[in-house]
């Protein structure tokens, strides 16, 4: 099972860029491969964005196939980019917020790139039929992305606002979804047979900015023979929520977040690493998203750079895989990464050149200024592999996504009364400080003691009930089961008293302590450091 989110780019065409092959095969390969390390990427089968067409029998057969797969995690949904036309007023914004209303005779028609709507359509309408008839429930890894939401600003140079893209886009994204639950809500069930007596249609005069989605009278039958009335209700149920929940990426580095939470439905918020860094601005993202039932994710885009956690071949290869840790601490969701086998190298200049026949293993620099961003692996053909080959990076980040797997499973160990986000100060303080690492004399031996002692709980909590419940001030407070011994230093402790079937020590930190759990002739120890 695999607890963090991540949406990592790969490409069809850059793979047969790597391989001079983008069979099935070789793209399965690939896909598998990245699901080993416990990343999901958006589909590369044959519908990439440039690539795409009105097939969608990849899509399906792979949202069957990895909807059931508890490695995935994420999926991206297939879109087509169109350019329409919307409403600017004076200003660059869009002329649908009654806020900004303004003299007609300010307002302006302004070219805009946005999904094909009656294309998306289809797809969520293939999902629903695909989903009934299989009894599975192909929105629950749904997401929704595209370069229409990726690092816009509020700058009016060109005319408009590129903001105006990601706002008209994720309001008609929202309207599609909430249709869609409606419209799931209303299926039927009768031997072996799925009827929906409504679904959405897209509405170019639509008052709601000029276009919308609306509920329309299209019925659809669904031949569900291995589907029995209970399941489907279960199903039903499921789609609904899922078909509402579904969201969008956006990575909105540089338009504020109050901007988002003000103006948009709902969507995953993704913002560079270092904007992380202060607890001002985690809590402006991060706590808000929670308040409002969105997710919040991380992603890196050649920048930042050291101290802050990277990706890049020059930096500390620690800092790749304790990005997962501090996702956890902080509560962040979800993964984002624009590539994974960027096969092109972009000069100063942004000029694009394509490493066809080249020695992908002698060049680092893909993109200008960040050695290593934008890929993650290495073509196998040179080798005679069927496949990719691995970076040490990517290695360092499979360590970071089980330890963040791990962070869940200490935690389940916890109970009411017990402040696990304390205790984990233990093991977490000391390595770094807000989003930025700690790379100082010992860090590589102060990162190995918490480990272990992660290790420690893990199974101690496992075998002996065994969890710190508190630490503050240097105080630790432990629980255990009544009849665990807990040493300090090889010495016995004895509990300052008792909590249902349980003994409770309690005792300060000190550097270098020794820490063991005993109980029936099974001890586990750690060694506990102030750092």
């Amino acid at each position: 099972m695999t607890y963090s989110e991540s949406a990592f780019r790969l490409r069809a065409d850059e793979i047969l860029l790597y391989e001079q092959d983008c069979s099935e095969e070789m793209q399965v390969n690939y896909y598998e491969f990245m699901l080993d390390h416990r990343l999901s990427c958006d589909f590369p089968f044959d519908i990439s964005h440039s690539n795409y067409n009105y097939d969608l029998s990849y899509f399906l057969k792979y949202a069957l196939r990895y909807s059931r797969d508890d490695r995935c995690s994420t999926y991206v949904l297939p879109y087509l980019s169109v350019e329409q036309y919307v409403e600017i007023d004076g200003n660059g914004y869009l002329a649908i917020d009654s806020t900004r209303a303004m003299d007609p005779a300010q307002r302006r028609m302004e070219p805009i790139q946005g999904y094909d709507w009656n294309l998306f359509s289809i797809v969520l309408r293939s999902m629903v039929e695909t989903g009934f008839a299989n009894g599975v429930d192909l929105f629950k890894k749904a997401v929704l992305s595209g370069t229409i939401f990726d690092e816009f600003t509020n700058d009016t140079s060109s005319g408009y606002m590129a903001l105006n893209k990601a706002v008209y886009n994720l309001r008609r994204l929202d309207d599609a979804m909430i249709h869609l639950s409606e419209a799931i809500s209303e299926a039927t069930y009768s031997d072996g047979v799925v009827t929906l007596p409504y679904f959405i249609g897209f509405d170019e005069d639509n008052d709601n900015g000029g276009v919308g989605y609306r509920l329309v009278e299209d019925t659809i039958v669904i031949e569900a023979p291995n589907l029995s009335a209970d399941a489907f209700d279960e199903l039903k149920a499921a789609m609904v929520a899922s078909a509402y929940d579904t969201v969008c990426h956006v990575t909105c580095t540089y338009v504020p977040p109050n901007f988002f939470f003000e103006h948009v439905t709902r969507c995953a918020v993704c913002y560079l690493a270092n904007l992380y860094d202060t607890q001002e601005n985690r809590s402006r993202v991060v706590d808000m998203c929670a308040q409002k039932g969105w997710k919040a994710w991380v992603y890196t885009c050649v920048m930042p750079y050291h101290p802050y956690a990277t990706y890049h071949i020059e930096d500390m290869l620690l800092s790749a895989r304790l990005l997962a840790w501090q996702m956890y601490d902080y509560g962040i969701i979800g993964n984002l990464l624009w590539g994974t086998a960027v096969a092109t190298v972009v000069d100063d200049d942004l000029y694009t050149e394509q490493l066809v026949d080249q020695d992908y293993y002698q060049t680092g620099n893909r993109y200008p200024w960040a050695n290593g961003d934008g890929f993650l692996l290495y073509p196998g053909r040179p080798y005679g592999i069927s496949g990719p080959v691995s970076s040490i990076r990517l290695e360092a980040i499979l360590d970071g996504n089980e330890d963040y797997d791990l962070f869940h499973a200490l935690e389940s160990f916890y109970g009411e009364g017990d402040n696990y986000k304390h205790a984990s100060k233990i093991w977490m303080s000391g390595l770094y400080d807000g989003m930025a690492m700690h790379y100082g004399e010992h860090y590589l031996e102060n990162f190995d003691a918490s480990r272990a002692l992660l290790n420690f709980l893990l199974e101690a909590g496992e075998n002996h009930k065994t969890v710190i419940r508190n630490f503050e001030n240097r105080q630790i407070t432990l629980r255990t089961l009544s009849d665990t011994v807990i040493r300090v230093n090889g010495n016995i402790l004895q509990n300052v008293g008792t909590d249902g079937g349980y003994a409770v020590y309690q005792f300060m930190l000190q550097d270098g302590m020794t820490l063991s759990s005993e109980r029936g002739g099974v001890a586990y120890q750690a060694t506990l450091q102030v750092k």
